[in-house]
């Protein structure tokens, strides 16, 4: 099965990073707001303390109902982890990563075409997989 792509919730570029980065994993997130929607407006609204866009979001959120949304392209970044490391530590490690959003409450999510989204992802960028949990302290 493909994998379905929803582009209606695209982040403007001054809410992400847009330079290229060479990916080489895929860090999966989850979430607590209500829809995907919600998730992108409040990435939208946040500002960082210059008053500027926070640039905090993910590639891809993937909502209640299996629906994937391309929030920006996945070779871009965007903060994601939210790390207090020193740039030169943090800076590779948060452009690394496609990042991708899930609610958390959903155990099975699958698209309406009945594709289970996250496996898809594996195949759609084709990264050496290790399935490491990292757990991070901020």
């Amino acid at each position: 099965m493909t994998v379905e792509i929803d582009r209606s919730l695209r982040l403007p570029e001054s809410e992400f990073f847009p330079e290229r980065q060479r990916k080489t994993g895929i860090a999966i997130h989850h979430t607590v707001c209500g829809s995907a929607r919600t998730t992108v407006n409040i990435w939208r609204k946040d500002k960082a303390s210059d008053g500027g866009p926070s640039r905090v979001a993910t590639a891809y959120v993937i909502d209640w109902d299996g629906t994937i949304f391309e929030a920006f392209d996945p070779a871009a970044w965007a903060w994601q982890f939210g790390l207090a490391w020193r740039d030169e530590l943090r800076l590779p490690f948060e452009r690394r990563f496609i990042s991708v959003r899930r609610p958390s409450h959903v155990l099975h999510l699958r698209q309406p075409n009945g594709a289970q989204p996250l496996p898809l992802f594996h195949r759609r960028f084709p990264l050496r997989h290790n399935h490491q949990r990292i757990r991070l302290r901020h």
